[in-house]
């Protein structure tokens, strides 16, 4: 089975409006099949592909197809939406943005999320460097309520 994954990726959150401004580099296995970016201004990805690998590429899009829906909820509904080549680009560009926002904040600080945290939300303990000790004093203060030290993704 082919493993697909972005590498080389760059954002340019300054150029992004309606979507996020990046380029990036799709792998099969370990060949390069295409150079993927988009201008930030909406729209779908664009692919910069060689003509020796766009059967690649179409593999790549029909593999995508394969994956069960992203579902999610909004305003109290539940959604799904079937799985694409760009929703699938989309998501490993947002977790690649999350990371290295995360990634920034732990040098310095700590950060958790607790079982009141709404999604996408956490605790940041700023100027509390992240320590084994500093750890156990967070479990022991918080307890079950503790779900996640964000820190911990990243040892």
């Amino acid at each position: 089975m082919t493993t697909y994954t972005l590498k080389g990726i760059k954002v340019a959150t300054y150029l992004s409006r309606g979507t996020d401004a990046f380029v990036a580099n799709l792998y099969a296995d370990k060949k390069l099949i295409t150079m993927i970016e988009n201008d930030g201004r909406g729209g779908c990805h664009m692919y910069r592909t060689e003509p020796e690998c766009r059967e690649d590429v179409k593999a790549f899009m029909a593999w995508c197809e394969t994956l069960p829906p992203d579902k999610f909820e909004s305003n109290g509904k539940e959604y799904e939406i079937a799985m694409s080549d760009d929703l699938w680009v989309s998501q490993r560009i947002a977790q690649h943005i999350e990371d290295k926002d995360f990634k920034a904040k732990c040098k310095k600080s700590t950060l958790i999320r607790l079982t009141t945290d709404n999604e996408g939300e956490y605790q940041i303990y700023r100027n509390v460097a992240y320590t084994p000790a500093i750890a156990d004093q967070f479990r022991k203060k918080f307890g079950d309520t503790l779900t996640e030290i964000i820190n911990e993704r990243y040892i």
